[in-house]
């Protein structure tokens, strides 16, 4: 008699047949072999840095030289396996591109911390566009437009400056610093934006799937506000704020902080909506 669970064993079985036959690799156990690999590129002027990973985080910082440096690393369960991810490394002008992909013809499944990470460093003034199909993203003190996507990680930029287009499928994202124009977006995860300067240059949008949304702001801080969660409440507290709410729920505000500017959107299908002044987060007075 076949029961259930032989059933599911040679079902199992069945799978890891055909993914051999396929040219899959389904593999499990503790990393055999790291690689490490390191490019440099001489720039001068505002470098336009673009890196992309299949697999991995990507870690961005400055220093003061005219030059970029990516060391890649290959996390790996053998040699063969390491040698199925491939490094491209071009430039052009002041233009950088490093990608890491996997070998064509291979579908690789692993359980483990398998992958290839980037860490960077560029001039603190530099243009970045990083995407990882799984792994976290940071970058702090670059003074450029910021680029940051993943499929499943967190994203986290810190003292940036310019423009910011971040999104993960599954991850909290946290931005700080002075950003002109912005749009946050997370599949499953909380959203913090610390602002500093007087407001946006050009609108901003902040949303989530799942999970808090909290914008904090500086003294003198001006925009136009619009927002509304699914389930949960929204707060503005200790901003000057002139605006109307969706009644006793306040599930949504409309209004303007400050003496106005650009509009900027916060949505979240569920979870509660914070927007604050800086360093106030202890504070529940509310309009």
């Amino acid at each position: 008699m076949l029961t259930a669970r032989t059933a599911a064993t040679l079902a199992f079985a069945g799978v890891v047949a055909v993914g051999v036959s396929g040219c899959v690799d389904i593999a499990a156990g503790e990393i055999g072999a790291i690689e490490t690999t390191e490019k440099r590129f001489a720039v001068s002027g505002t470098p336009q840095v673009t890196l992309s990973t299949f697999d991995g985080r990507i870690e961005v910082t400055t220093w003061n030289r005219p030059e970029v440096l990516v060391v890649i690393e290959k996390h790996a369960v053998d040699k063969e396996e390491a040698d199925r991810m491939v490094v491209s490394a071009d430039q052009s002008g002041d233009s950088v591109k490093v990608e890491v992909r996997q070998q064509d013809g291979w579908s690789h499944m692993h359980f483990g911390p398998r992958g290839a990470y980037l860490r960077v460093t560029v001039p603190e003034k530099a243009h970045i566009d990083a995407n990882t199909g799984d792994g976290r993203i940071t970058v702090d003190g670059v003074d450029g437009d910021l680029r940051a996507h993943t499929g499943d990680g967190a994203i986290h930029l810190e003292r940036v400056n310019g423009a910011v287009d971040a999104k993960s499928g599954d991850g909290s994202i946290e931005v700080d610093g002075t950003i002109k124009k912005l749009d946050v977006r997370s599949g499953d995860g909380r959203v913090r934006v610390h602002a500093q300067g007087a407001g946006p240059a050009a609108d901003w949008s902040m949303s989530t799937g799942d999970g808090s949304v909290v914008l904090e702001v500086p003294d003198g801080f001006g925009a136009e506000l619009d927002a509304s969660t699914g389930d949960g409440r929204v707060r503005v507290s200790d901003v000057a704020f002139s605006g109307s709410s969706d009644g006793r729920h306040r599930r949504s505000a409309q209004g303007r902080i400050g003496q106005g500017g650009p509009r900027i959107t916060i949505r979240s299908g569920d979870g509660s909506i914070s927007v604050r002044r800086s360093g106030e987060s202890a504070s529940r007075s509310s309009w």
